[in-house]
Order: C-alpha cells, then structure tokens, then sequence
C-alpha cells in the first residue's frame, strides 16, 4: 500500500534543467516576472522517494508504544464553522476499522491557542486544522513537511520525538495528497507525462511541437487554489497552470507566493497565467486537467460573469492536440461531437456534490471527480501519520462509502 501514496517522481523533475518560466498576468501580453528556476533533479532518478510516513521519521522517532494503538488516544479538528464536517464521520470510521480505540472530535474555534492547548492534553496523538487557522498553524509547529513548506499551510500537525527526548510538533499539508490521489485514482494516466519525438522523456516548459508537458487550470485564487497549484506542478506534471479568479488582489497573492524563493522550500517551477479575458483564453490551448475551488454560488457580479465564460471557454474548446497524453481506456467523450476531454476535480460539495460547476463540466464532456474524493484521501494521509502505520485498501473503501452514504443523507444528489 505505501506506493499507493508514493507515486514515482515526476519525469519533469527528474530531467536536466528547463530553460526558466515565467509568470505571467497580463491580458494584452507577456509581462516577465521574477524568473524562477526549476528544482534540481536528484542525484538518482532511479530511487523513488520516501513515503510520507517513512518521512515523517526525519523529524524524529516514534512517540507510540507497543500498547499505544490498544489505549485511548485522541485527534481533533479545530476551526469554524464545523458543523457540516464529514471529517469526525470519515475518521472515527477509519478507526473502527483498524479496531484501534482512538477518537476524532470536531472543537469549534477560532483561537490559535485552543489548538496549542489540545496539543499539550495528555492522550493527544494529534489535531487537523482548518479555516481560518491553516495559515496561523504554521507558527505552532516546530517543523514542516515539504507541501505544507511549500503551500505556507497546515491542515494536519503530528507528533514525533526529538533528538533531544521533546515532542517535536510537525506540521503537514495532506491536501495537497487528497488532490493528487483524487485525480489519479480518477484517471491513472494522469500520471506526468512528457515526451520528445525520439520518445525520450524531458521537459517540456516551453512547449515546442516536439514536447509537451500538462496544462492545469485552478478556478480561484485563495488558499485552496494555492495548494491545487503546487499538486498540479508538483504531482501531476503540469508545466502551465492557468489561473482565473474574480479577484485580482488574490491572484497576485498567489503568484507571489510562487515567485518567492523561501528557505527549505522546493522551489516553484510552473509557468503561471492569469486568464482575465475570453479573448485571452482562446489565445490558449485547452487545459488538461481543472481544479475547482470556489464555493457553490452562480455569478452574479461582472467580475464573477468574466470569469464563468472564461472557464466555459476553456471547457467548450476542440479537441486538444497532443498524442499518447491519455490511454486508450481513459479517454472518455462527451459533449457535441463526441470531443476528447480531461479530468476536472470539484472541490466544493457542501450544500451539493453537483454544484452548478460540477453540471457545467459534466454538460462539456469532461470528467468530473467529485470533492469527496479529495477530502477521502487528505484524511487518510492524516490517519497514516497520526497512526504510523498505512491504510489498507478495504478500510479506505469501506470509509469512503461511509461519507457517501452520509452525503447522500443529506441531500447532496448523486455521488458515483
């Protein structure tokens, strides 16, 4: 199971250096920003990476016991509002079927230093975190995992001992897991892939007619897009991410973030685009692969309308060029003309699984992989590091159809 959560690296990580991207957001041209460089490919292309749990261990030994999966331990989620989480349902069901007597408790609050004292509680075994402390949680921590470095965000802190005998608070982002495994388990050929007319894999940032990486699109611009971005690159081979956002001050908080090189940090190499206009989206080729992450609202302002037909735009437009970009029994049709489509993630399922964005993509012929999933696959990543052990695929499965059953209940249409 642990390769389930390991997937090889990425072929655009592992290939000599790309010339440098740029980001750009500007509707009447190329403006060059801050000019980023690609990470380093390892030294070993040939190693995969460690698993998230195998990496956990870096910052320090195991704090559980012989008996510790047999005794009482607690894990909580912490922000506001709560009341609509699925997380304590997912949770507590992942335990039982571990039959481990640990216990998952939603504690509404806003006060950074609520969290601060559950963890110091004795039987803690660690808390998720979510809005509005995902960022704040940051300074909680002692240490980061590379996507919560990378993202500048924490929605999961674990314990582990440190060298010196002290627990060492470890902040982690499994969202960006829930995403990756979310769209891969969709569409496993959504796997990077980039290849020359020899056949040889390379990079492929500037896309000429012999190369060619994926093209991601993220709809909005808040936290929540800054991790899809970081998946789509970092996980998912994409080499262009579009971004279209009502809100311009949160675009250029996002792209910021990207162009800034921090310490400890893998450092960003994506092109990034601002999509403001429909005359600039048909300037662009189709996306491959769509993040949404705006809630459950239709468009009512003009900068809300502008960017709705954008993305109908991107998801109404031809085939998309490019072979060996999906295997044969992952391509699906739909729409008029039977057009060749991708794989769009909804992350937004409350009130509704199918929001309005959801029908919008699945009307186009796109395949649309419900938020669910993401939220499924992020809290067994949690369960992994709070437990230290991995999570067979009955237990996933039998959680999963949990949470849709309960979504189901709650009048949230049909879930696939």
């Amino acid at each position: 199971m642990a390769s389930t959560f390991s997937p090889p690296p990425p072929p655009h990580l592992l290939s000599p250096p790309r010339p440098p991207p740029r980001i750009y957001n500007d509707p009447s041209g190329l403006i060059p920003s801050h000019i980023i460089q690609p990470p380093p490919p390892p030294a070993r292309a040939s190693t995969p990476p460690p698993t998230n749990l195998s990496q956990s261990y870096t910052h320090g030994t195991s704090l559980l016991t012989p008996s510790s999966l047999r005794t009482p331990h607690r894990t909580h989620l912490l922000g506001s509002p709560l009341a609509h989480s699925l997380a304590p349902l997912l949770h507590n069901t992942l335990f039982f079927s571990a039959s481990v007597p640990w216990k998952y408790t939603a504690l509404e609050t806003v006060d950074l230093g609520k969290t601060e004292d559950v963890l110091r509680a004795e039987g803690c075994a660690g808390v998720a975190v979510t809005m509005p402390l995902k960022v704040a949680a940051v300074g909680l921590c002692d240490e980061l995992s590379p996507e919560a470095r990378a993202c500048g965000a924490v929605n999961t802190i674990y314990l582990r001992r440190g060298r010196d005998g002290r627990r060492v608070k470890v902040g982690a982002n499994t969202d960006v897991i829930g995403i990756r495994e979310a769209m891969l388990r969709a569409a496993p050929s959504a796997l990077p892939l980039s290849k020359t007319a020899n056949g040889v894999g390379a990079t492929s940032g500037l896309r000429t007619d012999e190369t060619r990486e994926r093209v991601g699109m993220v709809i909005g611009g808040g936290g929540a897009a800054r991790t899809a971005v970081y998946a789509l690159w970092r996980h998912l081979g994409c080499g262009l991410i579009y971004i279209v956002c009502r809100d311009q001050t949160e675009v250029e908080a996002l792209t910021s973030w990207y162009r800034t090189a921090r310490p400890g940090a893998e450092r960003f190499g994506a092109e990034l685009v601002h999509i403001q206009t429909v005359a600039q989206a048909r300037r662009w080729e189709a996306p491959d692969l769509i993040v949404g992450t705006v809630p459950d609202f239709e468009p009512t302002t003009a900068e809300e309308v502008s960017a709705r037909e954008v993305v109908v735009e991107f998801l109404t437009k031809g085939e998309r060029r490019g072979e060996g970009e999906w295997d044969e029994d992952e391509v699906w049709e739909g729409g008029e003309g039977g057009r060749e489509k991708g794989l769009v993630l909804e992350m937004c399922y409350h009130p509704r699984v199918e929001t309005g964005f959801y029908r919008l993509c699945e009307g186009a012929g796109w395949r649309v992989v419900p938020g669910t999933e993401a939220m499924v696959w992020q809290g067994v990543e949690q369960q992994i590091l709070w437990l230290e052990r991995e999570i067979g695929e009955a237990e996933v499965q039998r959680a999963r159809e949990v949470v849709l059953r309960a979504v189901r209940a709650r009048g949230g249409g049909r879930v696939a």
